[in-house]
């Protein structure tokens, strides 16, 4: 019997071509299905309207829970009409852009500036009038009423409205010296959502920065 003898070039030519023949060819890509589209739960149609895809029961009960958590307080319900009425007191700043004050006065001390929002709830501060520097305290307190409509558009959505009113009051005391009597100066102004208002004394104008509704809204979720 004869036996054949391959060169060892020839044998390992053999084994590439059989590597070759085995090899598994690469596939198509994977196809990612189609991204399935999610209707949004709260849809925002104006700064003083969301819809909410729920039954209007739903949306008012979880609203009312949501409020009893936080440091606003409801004064008026009717459940019937869908309406109520959110109250909000303290701090201007958080809901209201009344500017900034900029005062620089010279002293014996030296010259100082003092620069700070016009809706903060407590500065104290120097003033110079007819050469003589006053010592100033000056508080602020806003006081805001949000009157809320729950409306059923359809069994599974609510629309939410919201109108506010805003009472700011402005007391100012300066003291001109150790035994001086403070000069006292109170103003009060009122204003609604999309409106402004001027103190009458070192007038300042003031407007809502449309926070207070946001944050309303945001108890929807």
């Amino acid at each position: 019997m004869k036996v054949l003898l391959l060169p060892a070039v020839a044998l390992f030519a053999l084994a590439g071509c059989s590597m070759l023949e085995t090899r598994p060819q690469p596939g198509p890509p994977p196809v990612k299905p189609p991204t399935e589209y999610v209707k949004p739960e709260i849809v925002v149609v104006s700064d003083l309207e969301r819809d909410v895809w729920r039954p209007k029961k739903t949306v008012w009960k979880k609203f009312m829970l949501a409020v009893s958590r936080t440091n606003f307080y409801i004064d008026h319900v009717d459940e019937a009409k869908g309406e109520l009425q959110v109250h909000y007191s303290g701090d201007p700043q958080n809901y209201v852009d009344c500017g900034r004050v900029v005062n620089k006065v010279k002293t014996p001390q030296g010259d100082k500036t003092y620069d700070f929002a016009a809706a903060s709830a407590f500065e104290q501060y120097q003033v110079m009038n007819k050469g003589k520097v006053y010592q100033v305290e000056r508080r602020m307190g806003l006081t805001a009423a949000v009157r809320m409509v729950f409306d059923e558009l359809e069994a599974e959505k609510t629309r939410v409205a919201a109108a506010s009113s805003y009472t700011l009051t402005r007391d100012q005391s300066a003291v001109g010296g150790a035994n001086s009597q403070p000069l006292l100066l109170n103003d009060t102004i009122s204003f609604s959502t999309g409106e402004t208002g001027t103190f009458p004394n070192a007038a300042t104008k003031c407007q809502p920065t449309g926070k207070l509704e946001a944050d309303l809204f945001r108890l929807l979720k």
